[in-house]
């Protein structure tokens, strides 16, 4: 981090001259900090920042837990943290790519740290409890998704079909990572095991090559 800092009212007048992807470097003050996860169900960070011009969005996205952890204390409401990033005009945010920290609210509000301490203990107390509907909500999508997909098949089977349903799975689960991706694949045999005994003839015929398709994508 050694280019010149530059100034939020910089990064702003930039903007309004349509300067999208704009490299920036700069100490902001968190303000706030909401912790959130993204589509591909990885935490990330929604900040504010504040500098002596003006406040600014900024989101830093990570690779999974490990690192969220490890960023979650620097990204602390009243910490004084330098950060490199890219500032996106389209979403009106920097995505963050680097940070440092330059100071702990600990140390520059050590009146206050009982209270900040306990505002950030109930902002993680509601990011557990997203993370748990998050995690019910994907159940509950698998479920109404391989039942979408197994029922019409069994109402009129064919090789045609087989080929269609493997392919929309891989699509589906493509970018899933690993452990969703096998509760998929166990609620996809339950179901399957479901229609041995509701559909026995068609099921004697096509079951196997139902099943098939588990071993495929697996590996």
């Amino acid at each position: 981090m050694e280019r010149e800092h530059i100034l939020i009212e910089d990064i702003i007048a930039s903007a309004q001259g349509s300067i999208n992807n704009l490299p920036i470097n700069g100490e902001f003050l968190i303000t706030n900090v909401i912790k959130k996860i993204a589509i591909n169900r990885k935490p990330y960070f929604n900040i504010k920042l504040k500098d002596k011009t003006g406040n600014l969005n900024a989101k830093r996205f990570t690779s999974g837990e490990s690192e969220f952890e490890y960023l979650n204390n620097i990204y602390m409401l009243g910490n004084i943290v330098e950060l490199e990033g890219i500032y996106q005009y389209e979403w009106d945010s920097v995505k963050i790519t680097a940070e440092k920290l330059i100071k702990s609210f600990t140390e520059e509000l050590p009146h206050e740290k009982n209270h900040l301490l306990a505002l950030i203990k109930k902002q993680n107390e509601k990011f557990d409890e997203l993370i748990k509907i998050t995690e019910f909500s994907v159940t509950i999508h698998i479920k109404s998704y391989i039942n979408d997909l197994i029922k019409p098949f069994f109402e009129n089977p064919s090789n045609r079909k087989i080929k269609k349903l493997k392919k929309s799975i891989e699509q589906h689960i493509e970018f899933w990572p690993e452990d969703n991706r096998e509760e998929f694949f166990n609620e996809y045999s339950r179901s399957l095991n479901r229609y041995e005994d509701m559909q026995p003839l068609k099921w004697k015929k096509w079951g196997s090559n139902l099943l098939k398709i588990i071993a495929v994508l697996r590996f």
